[in-house]
Order: C-alpha cells, then structure tokens, then sequence
C-alpha cells in the first residue's frame, strides 16, 4: 500500500473492516482499488488496481484529492455526496470517475468513514458487467 504515514485502524475501525470493505465491492467487477482519503478529500493511502481505474500509478494518487478524479460537471453533486458520507458514516453506489485520459468511468464504491481519526477508507471499482445501482445512503 502506497502511503504518506503509517495508517494504524483506531475508534470504530479496525483492519477487519477495511479488509471487508473490499469483499462488499468484489462479484461482478474484475479490479478493486481501496484508497483512503482525509477529511479534505485528499488521498493518503492507496492499494489495488488505482491505475486500472483512474489511470495514475498509486504514488501519482497520493496527494491528490477526490475532486481530481471527479468529472467537472458532476462536482456540486460529488460533494454533497462526500458530507451525507461523512456525516452518516459509511455510503455506498454508484459513482462517475474521470480517467487520466479524461474518459469517463462507471465505478462502484462502497466506504466507512473515520477508520481511524480523519480518515476515511473506500473500496472502488469499474462496472464492467451490467449489476444494479447502489441507492446513496
């Protein structure tokens, strides 16, 4: 895992969590890249396929922040969905991503919120098959 400090799991999250984070995104889709944000959004810790999905190398991503890899049109509703997520702990769904080469992304994502302190850990992945859209919590 790509990272700028170490993540130790504290509070309401432990490593167990995290590691079920990713089994709720794994079925249908073939990569999953779980990245963690802090509370402004910037990623701090990386692992998976991010270069499958965003098309930058995990050391690329960090310091980044989720606005980055948001579609410009779809940013008023990306941060409403950040606070409802924060504020209510974990979300899941559906989520549009812009890749490197500014091609848009379908991707499924399921997060818990303050892991540890500040920090926030979301599973993420392409669709690539046709499988029902998440309802954001």
């Amino acid at each position: 895992m790509q990272r700028a400090a170490p993540l130790e799991p504290q509070g309401r999250g432990s490593r167990e969590q995290a590691q079920s984070i990713a089994a709720a995104c794994a079925g249908e889709e073939d990569e999953i890249a779980v990245l963690v944000a802090n509370d402004a959004g910037d990623y701090v810790g990386v692992d998976g396929d991010v270069s499958g999905l965003v098309g930058y190398q995990a050391d690329e991503v960090i310091g980044r922040s989720v606005w980055d890899f948001t579609p410009a049109a779809d940013a008023t509703t990306g941060r409403a969905l950040w606070a409802a997520f924060i504020a209510a702990g974990t979300q899941e769904g559906r989520y549009t991503l812009e890749h490197r080469d500014g091609t848009p992304v379908d991707a499924r994502y399921f997060a818990v919120a303050n892991v540890a302190p500040g920090l926030h850990v979301s599973a993420i992945a392409a669709v690539r098959r046709s499988v029902p859209a998440f309802a954001a919590i």
